[in-house]
């Protein structure tokens, strides 16, 4: 590493490799904790699993698709997904666990 590059990490309070393993990008989201459907929180981005109970697939201006899953403890999630035609999802069958990214 040349100097240059040094001072710049050294901006950045980076002066160890280590340093440099954790310096996270500014708008750095965990999606490692998985939260319980009854957890979340308007606002709130969260890491949501569960089991799809339902699906359906409907058109209002464009194609969407409705899917209500259900966690452990009993809660169910309603979502609604637009989507293109050509491209629909083949992942979202009752009875599949997706692991899905929520911002309320």
């Amino acid at each position: 590493m040349g100097p240059a590059l040094a001072a710049s990490l050294g901006k950045l309070g980076l002066t160890r490799v280590q340093d440099l393993w954790f310096h996270l990008p500014l708008r750095y989201e965990d999606k490692t904790r998985i939260t319980a459907i009854a957890d979340l929180r308007a606002g709130d981005r969260a890491q949501v699993e569960g089991v799809v109970e339902a699906v359906e697939r409907g058109f209002r201006y464009r194609p969407q698709l409705k899917v209500a899953m259900g966690d452990a403890g009993g809660q169910t999630l309603l979502l609604r997904f637009h989507f293109d035609a050509r491209r629909r999802p083949s992942n979202c069958c009752r009875g599949t666990r997706p692991a899905l990214w929520r911002s309320a």
